[in-house]
């Protein structure tokens, strides 16, 4: 049934007769363009981190990154693991009046896994019973996936195999609710000012390209009493200079990423309102494998891993506090242990000496240069990195190619596998060695942007999923970790220490967390 969007426009009528001067707004930092708000298909961190503002899943993740009753109040699990029942609450409801009902997350779950919908790759939803015979063409019926709506109230979802961090997995963009009236009306466009209809804490109002996102408070919100910001402003800070100088300008409250050559200022002049911590974010070179003389040959891949000095990249290349990385994980994962390449326990010198062997056994050298392009996203800072990176690997007979371009140009090739390598960040919304890991199953078709394909590495990566215990599940996603480093598809580079700028006036914000959700900070006058 075709839900009325009218009361949409009358919360929004709400909002702007809100006095401005008492407003308590918090204007944050955008350090890269969104791509898109539809959180199945919008797979950037900006994309994902305004789509938690904007929608909840059946579970959310609370400010210790942690599980907790989002849509659903509770939610039962069978004796098998297999079967979760979830309980939605009464009060739940969208910004447009309407209720959210269990047949808002069957529809979007099965929108998530139909390859008509052109989804980014649905790692939540591939858990479900049927899922990945959907996502991957073998079962054309979407109603075979293991969602029933057994009441308004009620969702029943069945896995295919046992997912111990179900819940977990359930505070996931690609498994939060949609609203089909919307959908249906707006067709491409509804993820747009006027059109988008959620259930988060907050409301898109405005969204100038290049310019500015404005989320406004959701008074319909079932935990709004709890919401202390009225409005939220996402304003653009791909200049990272003129981002870091709104900030002391007072025009922003939060700025991350601030340029490195001013972290010692920033630092001594500001003392608390500069905070760093370690977090689970690394950056790697992402190496092509789907086709070239890279993806062939595994001696070319551990001479350009072993040339790249990490340590002087950090300590004086970009001295930003970050850590030389030899493993793909970053060391902040409770009882997990990254595992690094080979070559950790050699001097750079060493390295480099092996390295150039292993360049003539494979046909290059000086008279022979290998030659690549290394593809990159507007930043000067990734660039100062990049051509450092470019002068080690020329020692060893590399010609490098800096290609710099926008980021959806950039995300276009990756995914196209139009590249050979790709200067690349992650981070991950929670601190559990899956959600990194996952990314490079063979059967992953967005996230692997490597192409990297292992069946040892997807055995043990399954059986790792599956185990109940920490101790021989973490144990598990090692020997897979450690797998990837021996195939070597990416170049761990550095694991990140997040440097962020907050004012004073910002109450709840924590260093240590990639992306903390608005609807737990405030603001002072």
């Amino acid at each position: 049934m075709i839900r009325s969007l009218v009361p949409a426009a009358a919360a929004l009528l709400l909002f702007q007769a809100a006095d401005a001067q008492a407003a308590k707004v918090l204007r944050r930092g955008l350090d890269s363009e969104v791509e898109s708000l539809d959180p199945q298909k919008g797979i950037a961190l900006y994309d994902v981190d305004i789509q938690h503002e904007l929608l909840e899943g059946l579970t959310a993740l609370d400010m210790d990154l942690k599980p907790v009753s989002g849509a659903a109040l509770s939610w039962d699990v069978s004796a098998d693991s297999l079967t979760y029942t979830f309980h939605l609450r009464p009060d739940g409801k969208w910004s447009s009046g309407d209720p959210v009902t269990a047949a808002d997350f069957v529809y979007a779950m099965r929108r998530g896994v139909d390859p008509k919908t052109g989804a980014s790759d649905p790692a939540a939803l591939r858990p479900i019973l049927n899922a990945e015979a959907i996502i991957d063409g073998t079962e054309k019926d979407v109603t075979k996936l293991g969602v029933e709506a057994v009441d308004p109230l009620t969702l029943r979802i069945r896995l295919q195999a046992l997912c111990v961090i179900f819940p977990l997995r359930m505070t996931d963009n690609s498994a939060m609710p949609l609203n089909r009236a919307s959908i249906e009306k707006w067709g491409n466009d509804w993820p747009k000012p006027g059109h988008f209809v959620g259930n988060g804490a907050f409301v898109l109002k405005d969204w100038v390209p290049q310019s500015r996102i404005t989320l406004v408070k959701n008074p319909l919100y079932h935990d709004a009493a709890a919401v202390a910001l009225d409005e939220v402003d996402y304003l653009n800070t791909e200049d990272v200079q003129a981002g870091m100088r709104r900030w002391e300008a007072g025009e922003l409250d939060e700025f991350d990423r601030p340029p490195v050559k001013e972290l010692k200022r920033l630092k001594d002049t500001y003392g608390t309102e500069f905070l760093e911590a370690p977090i689970n974010s690394h950056n790697f070179l992402t190496i092509n494998m789907t086709k070239g003389p890279l993806a062939q040959d595994l001696r070319l891949r551990q001479a350009l891993n072993m040339t790249v000095d990490r340590e002087t990249i950090t300590q004086k290349v970009i001295q930003s506090g970050s850590l030389p990385a030899y493993g793909f994980m970053p060391p902040v994962i409770p009882d997990y242990i990254s595992q690094p390449m080979f070559f950790k326990s050699l001097s750079q010198a060493e390295r480099v000496t092996k390295a150039k062997e292993l360049m003539k056994e494979a046909g290059y050298g000086p008279g022979h240069p290998l030659k690549l392009t290394l593809i990159y996203t507007t930043s000067d800072q990734t660039r100062t990195q990049l051509l450092a990176i470019a002068a080690m690997w020329k020692q060893i007979g590399v010609e490098t190619v800096l290609e710099n371009m926008e980021w959806q140009v950039y995300l276009s090739k990756v995914q196209q596998k139009d590249y050979d390598i790709g200067a690349m960040a992650e981070y991950g919304l929670y601190n559990e060695p899956e959600d990194g890991l996952q990314n490079y199953i063979s059967a992953n078709s967005s996230y692997n942007y490597p192409g990297y394909r292992s069946v040892a590495y997807d055995k043990l990566f399954a059986a790792g999923k599956v185990a109940t215990d920490v101790e021989t599940r973490n144990g598990l996603f090692e020997q897979a970790e450690k797998q990837m480093m021996t195939d070597m598809p990416v170049i761990p580079m550095t694991d990140t220490l997040q440097h962020t700028l907050v004012h004073k006036r910002v109450v709840g914000w924590r260093a240590n967390v990639v992306y903390p959700q608005s609807r737990y900070l405030s603001v002072t006058d």
